[in-house]
């Protein structure tokens, strides 16, 4: 074989190899969050999606779950409950939840892209993406102002999907200064953080 010819030929396997790795599955989740540390590895991202009221008071709620490893439910609440931010007209208030569902078995990854691509409760007025894709799939969409969730994002990361919601409310002072942004201006302003934070969470998935 002529110097050529083995040239082409090693490119080609190159080639092959790169294209099999490309369409590769990415590996498979293998574990839910811990119920007490849901929000390990995510600090720089609550952090940018609360802004000054990171430094401020913090609850957590109760945990659900997990439920027989498939289901766990995290909230978080950061609060600037002596109007300090007043002045600055900033938030006073920013509530971020995480619900992740973990696949097994044998079809894990395709029955979370079914579900994935086939959610039980529709979603509305799901958006294009404001960014780069999130995750191996994600879909953006206003919450419902009945009740008071801000904006929503759902991602899949393998075998694994993902909800997380950013709500809150706003400063928005008038003649007695205590009225509060309306809800219906609320959503647009918190589609960033949400989408920022839950590719916080991506991020964490891929990294475990």
């Amino acid at each position: 074989m002529s110097r050529i010819a083995r040239v082409a030929m090693a490119i080609l396997v190159v080639l092959g190899l790169a294209s099999c790795a490309s369409s590769a599955e990415r590996p498979r989740l293998s574990d839910l969050p811990d119920k007490d540390r849901c929000f390990d590895g995510l600090e720089e991202g609550l952090r940018e999606t609360t802004g000054p009221l990171y430094g401020l008071q913090r609850n957590a709620a109760p945990v659900l779950g997990p439920v027989n490893d498939v289901y766990i439910s995290c909230t978080v609440r950061f609060m600037d409950t002596h109007y300090s931010l007043r002045q600055s007209r900033g938030p006073y208030e920013r509530d971020i939840s995480v619900t992740y569902r973990l696949y097994h078995g044998d079809s894990a990854v395709a029955n979370a892209v079914r579900d994935f691509r086939n959610p039980t409760l529709p979603r509305s007025d799901v958006v294009s993406p404001n960014g780069p894709p999130i995750g191996d799939e994600h879909a953006s969409w206003p919450g419902d102002g009945v009740l008071d969730i801000g904006w929503n994002v759902e991602i899949r990361v393998s075998n694994m999907i993902a909800d997380i919601t950013v709500g809150g409310r706003d400063y928005a002072p008038d003649a007695t200064d205590n009225t509060t942004v309306g809800w219906q201006e609320i959503p647009g302003r918190l589609r960033e953080p949400a989408e920022r934070f839950a590719a916080a969470v991506a991020a964490r998935l891929l990294r475990d």
